[in-house]
């Protein structure tokens, strides 16, 4: 089950839009969203062990994998994670599987994210 992150212990970016972390209790998963002021996502990242799909209104699915090689781990300007030249389908069905298999405490945002993922998974 993933369940939500303290908000008091995310680091906000001026200008950013809302943002909250769920938490997997049981994997290595993680759900970032990012929420407009009617509280719609309009950007999730899923990070699954070093694997990411990202959407975002407006510029659609990502995937990407976590840059070991970079040194993002020990110089805080280097960007943590590189994203792929070509969309990765089996990230995507791993996302799909697993949020389908999996509750969050806040249903509307498993209802957005599994909404959104259908919409994407019908077009591909």
């Amino acid at each position: 089950m993933f369940f939500e992150i303290d908000p008091e212990l995310i680091k906000k970016a001026e200008n950013e839009s809302k943002r909250r972390w769920f938490r997997d209790s049981e994997a290595a998963c993680d759900l970032f969203i990012w929420e407009n002021a009617d509280q719609k996502i309009e950007r999730f990242q899923f990070w699954h062990e070093d694997a990411l799909v990202e959407w975002k209104t407006g510029q659609g699915l990502r995937t990407g994998h976590v840059n070991q090689s970079s040194g993002s781990f020990t110089h805080y300007q280097t960007q943590l994670y590189r994203m792929h030249n070509h969309f990765d389908n089996e990230l995507l069905s791993l996302v799909n599987d697993v949020m389908h298999q999996k509750n969050v405490e806040n249903e509307d945002v498993l209802a957005q994210v599994k909404q959104i993922l259908f919409e994407i998974a019908t077009r591909h």
